[in-house]
């Protein structure tokens, strides 16, 4: 079963998430890193430990604005 964000684009995360778009002068400026897709990723990522001096990396904020309870399945 897939989830109910699974064929979503990444203009309606942004919305959802409440991404405030910069105005397009600002951007001028902001370099643009890749990354070649041969890059191997960890099998395993947890922030609180990568960044474990940051304050509020494990709190979760706004999770009760989720439409509903299966917002973020990803099955």
């Amino acid at each position: 079963m897939k989830g109910i964000l699974f064929d979503a684009q990444v203009g309606q995360f942004k919305r959802l998430l409440g991404v405030k778009q910069a105005p397009k002068k600002e951007l001028l400026s902001t370099p643009v890193v890749t990354h070649p897709k041969s890059l191997k990723l960890p099998k395993e990522f947890d922030a609180r430990t990568a960044w474990s001096q940051c304050s509020t990396i494990g709190k979760i904020l706004g999770h009760l604005l989720a439409p509903s309870p299966y917002f973020f399945e990803c099955n």
